[in-house]
């Protein structure tokens, strides 16, 4: 089972501003000799979809973030031809996966592929099919701050616009760690602590308003917990 994710949903929140605390073990408490990866406190992330400039068949810059993941991963399944996105295509749907987990909306494979159909220029298009190397744990681990830089140069269709997808990754693993899956700690954090508190609804101190919660948490498979 892959990894579960937090995704800020509160677009005011900075990178690295906000932490979640009660994730065992604590590097701060952390026993090296005993104690498995430290996994708190945990520094939240936000999503980055920068816009990739190309070049004939290949990324003229390098480029980081959702859009860049989608355009190097994901194709279109009409045969023969399993041509390429756009970059408009891509932007939109990276634009479809951020507004659904803003919204704090269920992003599993059941759920999305059908209303990616409905989108413009992307009725053709399934994430997790065989002509394609996008996942939606890629997808989500992305959402959730996971920096994907796909570099200058790299080669993403051939000349009869097919996909050529990476051989390698583009995830910087230096910059983020997922979240251990096997780690009580984070469940019971889910269930009544910090997690639990940063994915309920919120109260404006100063007029009684309710306001969306700061989180959302999925488990691997996209399902909101």
């Amino acid at each position: 089972m892959a990894s579960p994710v937090i995704c800020i949903r509160d677009t005011s929140v900075a990178n690295d501003t906000f932490q979640i605390t009660d994730l065992f073990p604590n590097r701060s408490q952390r026993n090296g000799a005993i104690d498995p990866v430290a996994q708190g406190p945990r520094y939240l992330r936000n999503v980055e979809t920068q816009t990739p400039v190309v070049s004939g068949t290949s990324f003229a810059r390098s480029a980081s973030g959702l859009v860049a993941y989608l355009l190097a991963n994901q194709c279109h399944e009409n045969a023969p031809n399993f041509e390429v996105l756009s970059v408009v295509e891509a932007t939109t749907l990276a634009d479809f996966f951020v507004a659904r987990m803003r919204d704090g909306l269920a992003l599993d494979l059941a759920t999305v592929n059908p209303l990616i159909a409905g989108l413009a220029g992307l009725a053709d298009v399934q994430i997790g099919s065989a002509n394609s190397s996008t996942t939606i744990h890629d997808v989500l681990l992305i959402l959730s701050g996971a920096k994907y830089t796909v570099p200058a140069g790299h080669v993403y269709k051939a000349g009869n616009d097919d996909i050529i997808v990476p051989t390698e990754s583009f995830f910087n693993t230096s910059v983020f760690v997922e979240v251990d899956e096997d780690d009580s700690s984070f469940y019971l954090s889910v269930a009544s602590g910090a997690l639990s508190k940063a994915k309920s609804v919120r109260t404006n101190p100063v007029d009684g308003s309710l306001l969306d919660p700061l989180v959302v948490v999925y488990d691997g498979a996209g399902n909101v917990l």
